[in-house]
């Protein structure tokens, strides 16, 4: 976890890991906001969709959530805020993370488990309202 860790400071992301059976949330950086929590609330509510695929991209206003499916009990999430006023580079962070949004889940699955990443599709789901989640 200390590398993935290292990686999500690396790309100015905040790193959660989500236990399904529990749906116990594990926020791996102190720093972490009321607003991360609220999308990762709405995460929990809507853990079956975290689970059909194994890497995700979920927009919504201020930023996306990468998530990246690593084992049968666990989904490692990486949350991308774009609209912090204290981040110069917020323009060309999400420029970097969006347009590598499968090579960062293939080293996310990698670090985690220690193995090769399956060559599998980022799917990308829009938040709607902060209500629920469409596909």
């Amino acid at each position: 976890m200390k590398d993935i860790k290292k990686l999500a400071n690396i790309l100015n992301a905040d790193v959660i890991l989500i236990d399904i059976a529990t749906k116990q949330v594990n926020y791996l950086d102190e720093s972490t906001d009321n607003s991360n929590k609220n999308v990762v609330n709405l995460l929990i509510d809507n853990i079956e969709l975290l689970t059909n695929h194994i890497y995700q991209s979920l927009d919504y206003n201020s930023g996306h959530i990468l998530t990246c499916h690593v084992n049968e009990e666990s989904i490692v999430c990486f949350s991308f805020k774009y609209d912090d006023p204290l981040s110069t580079s917020s323009e060309l962070m999400m420029l970097h993370s969006l347009s590598n949004l499968k090579s960062i889940s293939q080293i996310i699955y990698t670090l985690y488990n220690s193995n090769d990443a399956p060559e599998e599709e980022v799917h990308i789901t829009k938040f709607s309202d902060k209500l629920h989640i469409k596909k």
